[in-house]
């Protein structure tokens, strides 16, 4: 199995501070018109993404100009599925909340293989050449939930800084026969 790796290094846009739960706000009882606690605590946060996938693999340097990736899968975009967990580790007033979260994701795609020249009047030679990704990473998370917690407006901005690495696994036709 190949290793392909890839950092992505950002700036952070805030630094994260002690430990503290994330806890429920007090507002208005739009019924009795009563100030209470209605929510219970919220420490973390799910994602689960299906998304459009477009492997940078073609613009590494040492390619010297060569596109692999293009040659063999194309230009379509694959789909890659992933899932994250945000520890809401700090509630700013006001603002929202900021901690760690962590993720992975896999993308796997599939083509038939490609002779370099016409074999039997064709290109394809019958085998498929494969390539699986999993990207994982590690960020500072920043949601800014002030629109939904205090004016009910479901719009939740965030802002995401990490760093990522993913490995690769390449399988082509001739590795069948070893």
């Amino acid at each position: 199995m190949s290793e392909t790796r890839g950092v992505a290094l950002a700036l952070a846009l805030a630094s994260l501070a002690t430990a503290a739960d994330a806890t429920a706000q007090e507002h208005e009882d739009p019924i009795g018109g009563r100030s209470r606690k209605s929510q219970s605590p919220q420490n973390f946060e799910a994602e689960v993404r299906i998304a459009p996938f477009y492997p940078a693999i073609d613009s590494d340097p040492a390619l010297h100009g060569a596109t692999p990736f293009k040659d063999i899968f194309g230009t379509a975009p694959r789909v890659l599925a992933s899932v994250e967990l945000d520890w809401q580790a700090y509630r700013i007033p006001h603002l929202g909340t900021i901690g760690p979260g962590i993720g992975v994701g896999f993308s796997t795609m599939s083509d038939p293989a490609q002779f370099q020249q016409e074999h039997d009047g064709t290109y394809e030679s019958g085998e498929t050449t494969t390539l699986q990704i999993l990207p994982i990473y590690a960020a500072a998370v920043l949601r800014v939930d002030v629109f939904w917690r205090e004016a009910r407006v479901p719009i939740v901005p965030y802002a995401k800084a990490g760093l990522a690495l993913a490995f690769g696994a390449h399988r082509t036709p001739w590795e069948h026969h070893k």
